[in-house]
């Protein structure tokens, strides 16, 4: 039996080179200094707020930036993507049966039937259970891309 061994050497300093290929570079660039990077997040209503970069408070793609730093900020910054998708979802569903129960409530209305009624008025439990989902996951959300900017701005030359 003959055995062969493969660079296993070569394919294990590619993959170091690719995780830190994109420190090395961000810890290179020294254009991006602090007062002219460091993000922060500028609420627009109570429903939304903007990620705007230094001090001219530019807006800024926040996907490219956040998703090429360092592990602890592209943690945050998935934390924060899934959060957000969890209460987009929690969000529809729960409007979409709040719809369908205000047509059962209205149907159960129109027959007279005071128990009917009661039933379809006492459904409206399970949408509003997944608003209040939906604004959970939204507080967690931000939680999770404010944490994401603070160790980005942490990561910049110049940080406090």
């Amino acid at each position: 039996m003959i055995t062969t061994y493969r660079p296993r050497l070569t394919s294990f300093s590619v993959a170091i080179a690719a995780l830190l290929g994109g420190r090395l570079a961000a810890a290179q660039d020294s254009t991006c200094t602090y007062e002219r990077c460091a993000l922060r997040l500028k609420s627009v209503s109570a429903f939304s707020a903007h990620v705007i970069a230094g001090a001219s408070a530019r807006p800024v793609p926040v996907e490219t930036l956040l998703s090429r730093s360092g592990d602890s900020v592209r943690a945050q910054y998935q934390a924060f993507q899934r959060d957000r998708g969890r209460a987009e979802e929690f969000a529809l569903f729960g409007l979409t049966t709040m719809i369908v129960q205000l047509g059962l409530w209205d149907a159960a209305r129109a027959t007279g039937n005071p128990t009917k009624e009661a039933v379809a008025f006492g459904l409206i439990v399970v949408p509003v259970s997944l608003v209040i989902a939906a604004n959970r996951n939204v507080r967690n959300a931000r939680h999770h891309l404010e944490r994401a900017i603070g160790f980005y701005n942490d990561s910049l030359p110049g940080a406090r």
